[in-house]
């Protein structure tokens, strides 16, 4: 892609958060959609040592968890990962890394802000551009999911 067409794609980005923000001022509801990859990336970020992997690296892995979780939970097409992580190999984006194991990952995970009454309120997709909020995600689907960005 070329300048305009970041711009274009980053300009589109902003409105739809800003939207978003503005209709959920006070982070109650809807605007949890924006956390879509976070779990993954704030527990990638607490077990690795915060700086070691950048953020957007982490919520872009975290992104592919959340894609393949949400492949199992709620039938997001699987051509979504397919196409995210095709597309993030071509811009040089991690899709794998070396993580510290499983179990670790899915520990730090308990201590994301989202994880409310004992459920982890992430964050995945029924299809593009349809966040699913609030997903009751099995540990063994989880586990599987952090498995796929390892090295």
């Amino acid at each position: 892609m070329d300048l305009d067409e970041w711009s274009e794609v980053s300009r589109r980005c902003v409105g739809y958060k800003a939207a978003v923000v503005q209709r959920d001022e006070r982070d109650r509801g809807e605007r949890a959609v924006l956390n879509l990859g976070h779990t993954t990336a704030h527990a990638i970020e607490r077990c690795t040592g915060y700086g070691r992997v950048g953020h957007g690296f982490a919520v872009a892995l975290g992104l592919l968890v959340a894609l393949r979780v949400s492949e199992e939970v709620v039938e997001c097409p699987r051509e979504l990962r397919a196409r995210t992580t095709e597309v993030m190999e071509r811009l040089g984006l991690p899709t794998r890394l070396e993580l510290p194991p499983v179990r670790d990952l899915l520990e730090a995970m308990q201590w994301d802000k989202k994880v409310e009454a004992g459920t982890s309120g992430f964050v995945g997709l029924s299809a593009l551009g349809s966040p699913v909020r609030g997903m009751d995600v099995p540990r063994s689907v989880l586990a599987a999911a952090l498995e796929e960005v390892r090295v």
